[in-house]
């Protein structure tokens, strides 16, 4: 089975930077509208891809894993709304959507690797342990707790699993939250990471309204509220 997911995405140059880093650990702090969820959306695709010539052993299930975490799930709603519309549909097992349970079976290629996307909520994090994971997509990263993030960080360590991930969100609020530590860590050059953070002016696909429309925002707005959002920048 062959899918090219070009069909359906077209990344701007920021996006197809973050693509092409073999990176597992991805940690991207930029602005509103710069469009880090789409790129994860797709970076979880083409691992499910990829994982079809990746061998696990008939104990490991489902042979692929992935999470979708957000602070809580209504925040994950834009990201479940998505992943459920750009999904291909040679993708999904049939019946594999359970839009109550925000999960979807996926179907293998010739009979591999069949596999399973969660979308969950980190405001109870004890929900977050247990499984092994492919592939772990934190979405607004600077909103989840640290508990959260200690529960979620030993899903990467599994055997038999890809254990990549993607950390994403606008700058967190103080210097130990573990998004900035993670994030300055990748910075210092931590093996296996990639980091990129980007304003919301580095979209090129925002319209020249869209942008103006950004800027006005200053006056409505405290300064480092704006330059938080917006430009990604770090303020206490």
């Amino acid at each position: 089975m062959a899918i090219d997911l070009r069909e359906i995405y077209k990344p701007h140059t920021g996006q197809s930077e973050m693509h092409n880093s073999p990176a597992k650990v991805k940690v991207l702090v930029c602005g509103r509208r710069f469009g880090k969820s789409r790129y994860a959306l797709f970076e979880l695709l083409k691992t499910f891809i990829d994982s079809w010539d990746f061998p696990v052993g008939p104990e490991t299930v489902p042979p692929f894993h992935a999470w979708v975490v957000a602070p809580a799930m209504p925040q994950a709603r834009q990201a479940w709304d998505e992943l459920i519309n750009f999904i291909p549909t040679e993708l999904v097992a049939e019946g594999g959507i359970h839009l109550d349970e925000h999960f979807i079976y996926l179907r293998g290629s010739e009979g591999r690797s069949w596999g399973k996307i969660e979308v969950k909520s980190a405001f109870d994090p004890e929900n977050l342990q247990t499984a092994g994971l492919d592939f772990l997509w934190i979405t607004e990263s600077q909103d989840i707790s640290d508990k959260a993030f200690e529960k979620g960080l030993p899903t990467l360590r599994s055997p038999q699993r890809m254990g990549k991930a993607v950390f994403e969100g606008i700058p967190s609020l103080w210097p130990d939250h573990w998004f900035r530590r993670v994030f300055m860590s990748a910075k210092r050059g931590r093996e296996g990471y990639y980091w990129k953070q980007a304003t919301a002016f580095e979209n090129p696909l925002l319209s020249d309204e869209s942008k103006a429309e950004i800027e006005a925002d200053r006056e409505l707005l405290p300064d480092k509220a704006w330059r938080r959002l917006y430009l990604a920048e770090f303020s206490e």
